[in-house]
């Protein structure tokens, strides 16, 4: 492990993050009493490396580490409640990068709602009638119409900007009782986590377990409901299907420059 450290801060501003199972070592300190973790934490300091995270990550051990070899180039970190199943808490954090902001791309759209579809008619009326049956052939008259349409359509028909960036899409079962309950659940980690005390630890288990309840519980009661209206609106049915396999395309191989090969391994790609 240490040696592909070494190789990982050969690239320049590499930040090194990851699960590491050494749960004796004191962060605030940096010591141990344990011959391999002693031996990690001098492979650390012999790569000029420092280690972010100060708050247990699994129980009361920091297991989970953010490595970085420059100052302030890893920002506000922060530990959360886990995520699902996990027993591992989630860590969060900002990486400061200056650049410019990418401007967002909009392209014109019809407002249809709000067209002048008589003016529209009578526009098409008197531009086609008696020019589509002089028409020398159908690939003509039908070019014909279709020039015709087009133009009392940017006449008649007010047009808005249109921005690229779709809105994200909550997941279909996400109703206010599971808004709810993560929500209760990420209060009760923050209390406990300010105050460790027995009591706050059984409160926070009590959300946990709550939340992961609620949300099974409207997980189901969505897909019965979608299944006892899949006869009357198939598309909503075959399109929750959809959304819930798997990437057809599989995750390609990650090169690493350091190392000059590529990661094969399955868990590795994962």
């Amino acid at each position: 492990m240490l040696r592909e450290i070494r190789e990982a801060t050969k690239i320049e501003n590499s930040i090194i993050m990851g699960g590491f199972n050494y749960p004796h070592i004191d962060w605030i300190h940096v010591t141990s009493g344990r011959e391999a973790e002693i031996k990690f934490l001098n492979g650390l300091n012999d790569c000029f490396l420092e280690q972010l995270v100060q708050e247990p990550t699994r129980g009361e051990a920091i297991l989970d580490l953010v490595l970085s070899g420059v100052q302030d180039q890893v920002q506000d970190i922060t530990v959360t409640g886990p995520l699902g199943n996990s027993d591992h808490n989630i860590i969060t954090f900002n990486i400061p990068v200056v650049g410019r902001t990418p401007q967002q791309s909009s392209t014109l759209a019809f407002n249809f709602k709000k067209g002048n579809y008589t003016k529209m008619r009578r526009l098409v009326k008197q531009k086609l009638k008696g020019t589509v049956t002089r028409a020398k052939s159908l690939k003509a008259a039908w070019k014909l119409f279709k020039d015709t349409i087009i133009e009392a359509q940017l006449k008649c028909i007010p047009q808005i900007k249109k921005h690229s960036k779709r809105p994200k899409k909550e997941s279909p079962w996400l109703n206010h009782h599971v808004k709810e309950a993560v929500r209760d659940k990420k209060v009760s980690f923050k209390k406990w986590k300010s105050n460790p005390s027995e009591i706050n630890r059984k409160e926070h288990k009590h959300c946990q377990i709550k939340c992961k309840n609620v949300i099974r519980k409207a997980k189901k009661d969505f897909e019965e409901q979608l299944a006892k209206k899949s006869k009357r609106n198939n598309k909503m049915f075959f399109k929750y299907i959809r959304s819930r396999k798997p990437a057809k395309k599989p995750v390609g191989l990650l090169d690493d420059r350091a190392i000059k090969g590529a990661i094969k391994d399955d868990k590795a790609i994962a």
